[in-house]
């Protein structure tokens, strides 16, 4: 139940805060698309022009200071664009978990269903708000690769080991295993054009071309432990299997992680950026990008406090004791429909 409380309060966060900025939420989509003809995974770039000394914008002026330059991107009438809107995006990938998380409360039987169901929907979503908040826009990296992403997921949730059986921990068939091994390392190649991208838009290039602070590479390399942590958990389980009560407590933690991080990333860095960056000119509002490093201070911050509440409410109500739970609930079950099975059979008898 944390987790859901964590999941929607990001959601309602998000929400608010991107309708403080445009209450139509109409800015979110226009500077974000994906190009359908382009293949290569190379990003899109920001652009700029300079204020002058009188306060106006320059064209061939490319020399000034950062606080003086007026960004903007560049569509082409040539390409076949699709827009995206971050927001929705986002607001739906983090509400889909938290209902997840909800359900799974109710429905003890199907958590591993559930998590998978969330698996599915949401890993491919993160990517694609990750990516192109990160400058991608191609096909390969805004549909190819989630797509890919969601299918490897759903290969993943059948083959995955089961619950433990009643003496120890449930192993796998080597050939099972080896399968799985083979989806994980395919999770590689998956994440290399969103790694691309990021890295690509930290190197100078012609003047008039902006070109993002070092430190955005290493904020994208955060945000993709924190996304992959998912993956790297079922990868450890399968050298060294753990009980599936400990692995259920680490995927909620790990889930809350990444999401909330992203949702920072995107609350400072994108939704705060949109008013400052035009579309095919520049925008007279000066652009901050100090704000990512505050998402990527604050992100780290999020590591820190969700994992102390985390360790507390386990301690404090007994998630260790997790298995008995979910036994005493299914006997609970059991003793509420016990009335319901003795009346048919009477009315059978009858």
């Amino acid at each position: 139940m944390f987790a859901f409380v964590v999941h929607f309060a990001a959601f309602w966060f998000l929400l608010g805060f991107a309708i403080a900025e445009d209450s139509s939420l109409k800015v979110y989509s226009r500077q974000f698309w994906w190009v359908h003809e382009k293949l290569g995974i190379s990003p899109r770039r920001w652009y700029y022009n300079c204020i002058d000394a009188d306060g106006n914008l320059d064209s061939t002026l490319f020399t000034c200071a950062d606080d003086d330059k007026r960004f903007y991107v560049k569509q082409s009438p040539n390409e076949t664009i699709t827009h995206i809107n971050v927001l929705v995006l986002a607001s739906l990938y983090v509400i889909w978990s938290a209902l997840g998380h909800l359900l799974s409360v109710f429905f003890v039987d199907r958590q591993r269903e559930l998590r998978w169901l969330d698996y599915a929907v949401t890993a491919p979503t993160m990517l694609v708000v990750v990516s192109v908040a990160f400058g991608a826009d191609s096909a390969t990296a805004i549909v190819a690769a989630p797509v890919v992403l969601a299918v490897l997921l759903v290969a993943a949730g059948i083959l995955e080991r089961r619950q433990d059986e009643l003496t120890g921990v449930k192993g796998m068939s080597f050939y099972r295993t080896t399968t799985m091994a083979m989806l994980f390392l395919a999770f590689v190649p998956v994440m290399v054009p969103l790694l691309y991208a990021s890295y690509d838009i930290t190197v100078d290039y012609d003047p008039g071309t902006g070109t993002a602070p070092d430190f955005v590479f290493a904020f994208s390399l955060y945000l993709t432990v924190c996304f992959s942590s998912f993956a790297v958990l079922y990868a450890w389980d399968l050298g060294w299997p753990m009980d599936s009560n400990t692995r259920e407590r680490r995927y909620i933690f790990l889930s809350m992680i990444a999401k909330t991080s992203l949702h920072l990333f995107l609350g400072l860095a994108v939704i705060g950026q949109s008013n400052g960056v035009g579309v095919n000119e520049p925008k007279m509002e000066a652009d901050n990008m100090d704000t990512l490093a505050i998402g990527l201070g604050g992100a780290g911050a999020l590591v820190v406090g969700l994992g102390f509440i985390h360790l507390k409410f386990s301690t404090l109500f007994g998630y260790s004791a997790l298995p008995e739970y979910k036994h005493l609930t299914q006997m609970w079950m059991v003793q509420l429909n016990e009335p319901a099975v003795t009346i048919a059979h009477e009315n059978a008898s009858v």
